[in-house]
Order: C-alpha cells, then structure tokens, then sequence
C-alpha cells in the first residue's frame, strides 16, 4: 500500500464536512464539470483515498487564491462556449490531481491553471504542463523549476516531458551529447508562471 502523505490526509480524515461543503460552493470548482462531478460522488463514501483527493482539492483552491472578477467571469463564459474543451481541461486536471503524490504538485498544478485563467498558458499548452507535472519526480521537478541551473541532468527528464533532446545539432557537431539536452517549451511556461505567480 502506498503512503499518503500526512498533510494531504489529516484535515480531513475524521469526516468532517465543512471543508467538502466549502470546495462544492466555490465558484472555479462549479465550472469544471468533472472536478465537480467528483466531489459530490466521494461525498458519500469516507475512505482515506477520499479524504486525500478532497484535501489535494482544498489545497488546490487554497493555492490558486481569490481570482479578480473579471478573469472569473472570463472563465465562465468561455467554458459555457465549449463544453467539450472545458470537459477536456477538467479531466485533465482531475487526473493530475488524483495522481499527484505531493502537496508540491498541487501548487504547480495551480500555478499552471492561474495562468491559463490569465490567458498565458493556452488549451493545449495547460495538458502538457498537467501532463509533465504527473510524470515527474517531486523533486526533480522542484530543481527545475524553482531554480535557474537545475542540478539534475537533463536526459533523465525526457520521458516526462521536462526536457528534449536538440536532434538539429547531433549531425553537425560532434561534441559531447550531453550539451543537447535543452528544457520543453511546455516546462519554460511551467518557469514562467512560477515565477509570475507563486
């Protein structure tokens, strides 16, 4: 059995319902059907997995912070534009969510959809975030992030999508391989709004 972390289980875990009550009410979590959806179902069923995926939500919301009415309102109505884009999106971020092994991705996780919200980060863009976020190391993904020289070597993140390999070069340079390795373009944007919105 896997170990959850403490902080992700312990508000939570002796049912108390006034934190579920509260992420139901607000207004972002209302706009993504399935995260939604997923929380009045776990509503009725108290389990530890249950009680982690709420707190992961809470925490969440807590980290995405008071949006300005204006960006709210944007939200809402292009997500009543495009069911099928906004149901594309929540998934996503109920996946990520539900995957996510530390309270640290949960941050990046809003960090990332703040800036979709302010229009840095389009559609496509907030899946390969969301999608790198899942598949990366905790604290690979803090070294890359949070720091200008990561101390992790970048050929070991190229399966989850923090890095890739400048194929162009290999053919007219014969140089040491390791100088090809260069971050994504998606996880530049991860930098960015780091950076822009911590």
């Amino acid at each position: 059995m896997i170990k959850l972390n403490q902080n992700i289980t312990r508000p939570l875990i002796n049912g108390n319902y006034a934190h579920l009550s509260y992420l139901e009410q607000n207004e972002i979590i209302k706009e993504i059907p399935v995260l939604a959806t997923s929380l009045k179902i776990i509503r009725g069923i108290k389990g530890i997995k249950e009680e982690a995926y709420r707190n992961k939500v809470k925490k969440f919301i807590d980290c995405l912070g008071k949006l300005d009415d204006i960006k709210k309102n944007r939200l809402i109505e292009e997500s009543k534009k495009d069911l099928h884009r906004r149901c594309k999106i929540g998934n996503s971020l109920v996946s990520s969510i539900e995957q996510s092994e530390s309270l640290v991705k949960i941050e990046y996780l809003a960090i990332a959809f703040k800036a979709f919200i302010h229009g840095d980060i389009n559609d496509h863009e907030i899946k390969l975030i969301y999608h790198i976020i899942r598949n990366s190391f905790t604290e690979v993904l803090v070294d890359i992030i949070e720091n200008d020289t990561p101390s992790f070597d970048l050929k070991y993140t190229v399966s989850s999508g923090l890095s890739y390999i400048e194929l162009s070069n290999i053919l007219s340079e014969k140089s040491n391989l390791d100088s090809f390795y260069r971050l994504s373009p998606a996880t530049k944007l991860l930098k960015k709004a780091w950076k822009t919105y911590k």
